[in-house]
């Protein structure tokens, strides 16, 4: 599961669309039971935002905190169900700017997987087809990549496939979207499909628990339909 942190203004959450992802970090499974509590933590640096143009002095600002959303956007239900929904997000950390002062330089920046997602928003398919998975990577803003980012993808922990990001337009852009084509297995049942940013940790990152996400994706046996039968039966 996948907790979620946003920049909000105000002393409460403003309009969702208006929220400013701001880090994430992922518990896994087996690492939270019923009845128990887990901690998260994230760092940043304010100043980033400040010269974005959000984060402005003499203002107040907190910080939004969501459990089971790993998207900005579009996250639907989630990956874990419950009874109720609607108490997945809290504001706690309400502050002031005061002042804004440059970090130091040698500040690390940080890479995040911001989107992962099968083309078309699909979440079955069939031995042989060909899907096409989108990631989206982000990373923190007025600090630059030295190298090229690697992505890798996988299912059920298989590799798949790797790629990368050019750092010249990284640095420029501080996104990128990525795709990889890959052919549906013959395993039918439920699979989990797995992409990473930076999977070796080659890059100094602030966090290195917001490099992953992943995919549910069923693979379904195909069925021959009534007349394809009685056609078969035919021929025999």
């Amino acid at each position: 599961m996948h907790v979620m942190f946003f920049l909000s203004q105000g002393y409460k959450e403003d309009r969702h669309s208006d929220w400013v992802p701001i880090g994430k970090e992922r518990i896994k499974k087996g690492h939270l039971n019923v009845g128990e509590e887990k901690k998260e933590r994230i760092t940043l640096s304010l100043y980033d935002y400040f010269l974005d143009g959000y984060i402005r002095p003499h203002q107040v600002y907190n910080i939004v905190a969501c459990a089971d959303r790993n998207k900005q956007r579009h996250n639907g239900d989630g990956h874990v169900p419950e009874e109720h929904k609607s108490n997945n997000c809290s504001t706690e950390a309400v502050f002031e700017v005061i002042d804004t002062q440059a970090p130091p330089e040698n500040s690390s920046l940080n890479l995040v997987l911001n989107d992962a997602y099968l083309k078309g928003g699909a979440t079955q398919a069939y031995p042989g087809e060909r899907l096409l998975i989108k990631a989206r990577v982000t990373k923190t803003p007025h600090r630059n990549v030295t190298s090229d980012p690697r992505i890798d993808y996988y299912l059920d922990n298989q590799f798949l496939e790797e790629d990368s990001i050019p750092s010249g337009v990284f640095n420029l852009s501080n996104e990128n979207w990525e795709e990889c084509y890959f052919t549906v297995p013959d395993s039918i049942g439920y699979h989990t499909l797995s992409v990473c940013v930076d999977p070796h940790n080659q890059i100094s990152e602030t966090n290195e628990n917001d490099n992953c996400l992943e995919i549910p994706l069923q693979i379904k046996e195909r069925v021959s339909s009534p007349a394809s039968v009685l056609l078969m039966l035919l021929n025999n």
